[in-house]
């Protein structure tokens, strides 16, 4: 059981679980909110010495990420260098992985990839064997969530779903995905976070997973690329590092005629406003934009459908800097 004890308790997954979960079942809970290198390793050590025949994972996009992590390498036998170096085998035989998210926001309990950061390196680890084998989508559990939480999980989710509506490699199902989930994120989102009840919550957990089936096919593209060093450098979770440059790069991207449906820059700006996540980095305008080019995630850059100039950069680093 991979999962967060407040979050465990608090989420109401123990006492669904309660009298189905084995007496000698094996908790880890030593991980970061952003999983590291090393925290996957010491789950990993746990798998093989206990002998694991299932693995659970319980809580946001952190949990579902160290679970399939684990429950990848524990089974090939490599780690994060095997990977890198292409020597590590993608489709293996793993333990049966039962995703139970309780947030709305990483869609990760619908994909076959997960983050794992080396130091303040991000790294993607892919393979058909890190895709879930179950999923159990239960809006209840995300009832215990902050106004604050959900709206960083909420703005990955819209995140996700516009990306992989403009993503290189998006096919007309993950559009079909993506546009379904950007509708509900714009609907229920705020909503969520100020006014939360049962039909404000399944939308939002009905948005995160669809943009999760979304990217699983398309990826995301240039504002994810760009915002792991802002969560790695200024500890912002992940939502909010992305939502902070959602507007500029959808502002960007019909400036140079690919556009959203029903999705501006000065729309998205307003909704952060409104969700409390609008804020300044504690540096100035020259040093973001050196942190952003010297750290872009090149993987996700390349999907993108617009080249990103340092001109582009260099606009919008003066709105979130100091």
């Amino acid at each position: 059981m991979v999962c967060r004890e407040h979050s465990f308790h608090q989420s109401g997954v123990r006492d669904f679980l309660s009298g189905e979960v084995p007496a000698d079942t094996v908790y880890f809970s030593d991980f970061s909110p952003n999983p590291k290198e090393e925290d996957v390793m010491r789950g990993v050590e746990n798998l093989r010495s206990a002998g694991i025949r299932a693995v659970i994972a319980v809580g946001g996009g952190s949990a579902m990420d160290t679970a399939k992590l684990i429950n990848f390498f524990g089974c090939t036998g490599a780690n994060l260098d095997a990977f890198l170096q292409g020597t590590c085998p993608a489709d293996v035989p793993v333990p049966p992985l039962l995703a139970i998210p309780t947030t709305s926001g990483s869609g990760s309990e619908a994909t076959h990839f997960a983050v794992v950061y080396r130091g303040a390196t991000k790294h993607s680890v892919d393979g058909p064997s890190m895709i879930p084998s179950q999923v159990l989508l239960v809006p209840e559990f995300t009832y215990s969530l902050s106004g604050y939480q959900t709206a960083c999980t909420g703005m990955d989710a819209l995140a996700q779903g516009v990306e992989s509506l403009w993503a290189k490699c998006a096919t007309d199902e993950s559009r079909g995905y993506a546009r379904e989930a950007v509708d509900l994120a714009l609907r229920y989102l705020e909503a969520a976070v100020h006014a939360p009840n049962p039909e404000n919550r399944s939308g939002m957990m009905r948005a995160a997973n669809l943009a999760g089936q979304a990217i699983n096919i398309s990826k995301t593209t240039a504002p994810h690329a760009f915002s792991y060093i802002l969560t790695a450098t200024f500890g912002l979770p992940h939502g909010q590092a992305v939502g902070l440059l959602l507007p500029h790069f959808v502002a960007y991207h019909a400036a140079h005629g690919v556009t959203v449906e029903g999705v501006t820059g000065s729309r998205l700006c307003d909704l952060l406003c409104r969700i409390g996540l609008d804020r300044r980095l504690d540096l100035s305008a020259n040093e973001l934009l050196r942190l952003l080019e010297e750290n872009v995630n090149q993987e996700r850059l390349s999907n993108n459908p617009v080249h990103i100039c340092i001109e582009m950069l260099h606009e919008f680093t003066s709105t979130l800097a100091k």
